[in-house]
């Protein structure tokens, strides 16, 4: 599980610009924009596959779950999308508006004019529009899955049943995944499981190289990535000390 949220979004075309470091215009709201993610793994004798749950609660979006994949086929009937090596089902909601995003990109050798990488995917945007709402999807290895159908709160694929409840909280006593095989419950999460201070890793602090502006670091991303590896050297030590009292954190 993994949440985010935001005061603004940048309005984007259907594809990135071309252009290096493009600024493009934002929408700012009155109140944030939250976003959370939820996804189960599970083993399916021999099969493994994912069901997600995708939240959104805040100002009216008209929120889009995009899928592309390595996949010369595409072919949608209702809530499920056969791709052929990977099919997708939607759950929930049970009515949403469809599109297609296929992409195709191909690098050529600046000397020799041969390509030296040639991808392309086959791509879906299901779309429904709301100041909250949720998207629960599988996916599902190859075209053969084994018969998936939504339930309340959830979906059931084969003997297996994935149920989630609750909104963009953190309440003890909620049950915001729970997973059954034949009708034995084999895992569940409650709001005493979430911790939403746990670490994001120790990886540094996140520099896109890609050229995209994605706004400022907030502060305490910075105060939670902010410790100096032992081998630095002294004085890396009292630069990052000056920089952590300029974010209101004690030093590390």
């Amino acid at each position: 599980m993994g949440q985010v949220e935001s005061e603004r979004l940048r309005i984007t075309e259907k594809l990135p610009p071309e252009e290096w470091d493009t600024y493009l215009p934002e929408e700012r709201f009155a109140k944030p924009l939250q976003y959370r993610r939820t996804i189960v793994g599970l083993k399916n004798r021999g099969k493994d596959y994912f069901v997600i749950r995708d939240q959104h609660a805040g100002p009216k979006v008209k929120a889009t779950y995009c899928l592309h994949v390595l996949s010369q086929n595409c072919r949608r009937e209702g809530p499920r999308v056969d791709f052929g090596n990977l099919t997708l089902f939607c759950a929930a909601p049970r009515e949403f508006a469809f599109d297609r995003h296929d992409w195709e990109f191909a690098k050529k050798d600046n000397k020799t004019g041969q390509v030296t990488l040639n991808e392309s995917t086959k791509g879906v945007r299901l779309t429904a529009e709301g100041e909250q709402g949720e998207f629960i999807t599988v996916l599902y290895p190859g075209a053969t899955p084994p018969k998936i159908e939504p339930i309340d709160g959830g979906v059931r694929v084969g003997g297996d049943e994935v149920t989630f409840a609750g909104r963009l909280d953190k309440a003890d006593e909620t049950v915001y995944v729970a997973v059954r095989r034949d009708g034995k419950l084999l895992v569940s999460l409650t709001g005493k499981d979430i911790d939403m201070d746990r670490s994001q890793g120790e990886i540094g602090l996140f520099v896109p190289d890609a050229g995209y502006p994605f706004g400022e670091i907030p502060d305490w991303l910075i105060r939670q990535r902010a410790k100096v590896p032992e081998w630095a050297p002294a004085w890396a030590r009292r630069l990052r000390e000056h920089e952590l009292k300029a974010v209101g954190s004690p030093a590390h």
